[in-house]
């Protein structure tokens, strides 16, 4: 089995019976996604127009720090004005 060719056909010239023959269709050439990224179902593959691609990224980078600062802002409230449980603990 060749390496995956990311849906590009393979070093072949493009639209040749040889492509064809060895890759099947080249997506790419088509103006297709490759087909690992377009059925990946938790979406974490991604391609395409590389300003498009980093759209996305940061925008999962901003939803995913927003979530952690307000879970930790969460657990910080819980935590106000509570001591600490030293019960069962060694001292010296």
């Amino acid at each position: 089995m060749d390496k995956c060719t990311f849906c590009a056909g393979g070093p072949e010239e493009t639209g040749s019976s040889d492509e064809q023959r060895k890759y099947g269709s080249n997506r790419l050439a088509e103006g297709k996604l490759p087909l690992c990224a377009e059925m990946c179902s938790t979406k974490a593959l991604l391609a395409g127009d590389a300003n498009i691609v980093s759209d996305i990224y940061r925008k999962r980078v901003i939803n995913r720090s927003m979530s952690s600062l307000a879970s930790n802002v969460g657990v910080q409230r819980n935590n106000l004005g509570s001591t600490p449980d030293l019960s069962g603990k060694a001292t010296k």
